[in-house]
């Protein structure tokens, strides 16, 4: 009866709603979640997709980020991560890579690793709400770049992930 009354509103709203849609330019950044769409069966978890990560003994699940747009959103906005998540930056080929944490709220180590998915560089990130933020630039190049909660990571540089 309550998904009955809901459905009823939305309809109510989307007759009333204004006939002209207005979409954001390329300049607008808007904060939101890599998520799957929501299931109409099942609309009460909008969770991020994810995949198991591990390294050493340690599992984690993180999401990944491998389109342009995904890369450049990254974890702004997040005010918390559990423990055992992340986010895997996918590059097409290993480069050099330049992060900065613009409008990412928590801190964060960042994990350089090479085509091979070995640890190249980890460093430390603090959150960064101005406008010239540091930039973090791994030691080697790198294909992949991993985030993770500071501290949670007990590996060190050569240590393979897969995934």
């Amino acid at each position: 009866m309550q998904k009955f009354g809901l459905l009823i509103t939305a309809l109510w709203l989307v007759g009333c709603a204004d006939s002209e849609v207005k979409t954001p330019d390329e300049n607008t950044q808007m904060p939101s979640v890599n998520s799957t769409p929501l299931d109409t069966a099942d609309s009460t978890v909008d969770a991020p997709m994810t995949q198991p990560l591990t390294i050493g003994d340690q599992e984690f699940f993180v999401e990944i980020a491998d389109t342009r747009e995904e890369r450049e959103l990254g974890l702004m906005y997040r005010e918390f991560m559990p423990e055992n998540m992340g986010m895997l930056f996918v590059f097409e080929e290993e480069n050099p890579r330049n992060f900065w944490m613009k409008n990412t709220l928590i801190p964060l180590d960042m994990i350089w690793l090479d085509a091979e998915k070995n640890i190249v560089d980890i460093q430390a990130a603090q959150p960064c709400k101005v406008e010239n933020c540091p930039i973090y630039s791994g030691k080697a190049p790198a294909q992949y770049v991993l985030e993770l909660n500071p501290g949670v990571l007990k590996a060190a540089v050569g240590t393979k992930a897969e995934f």
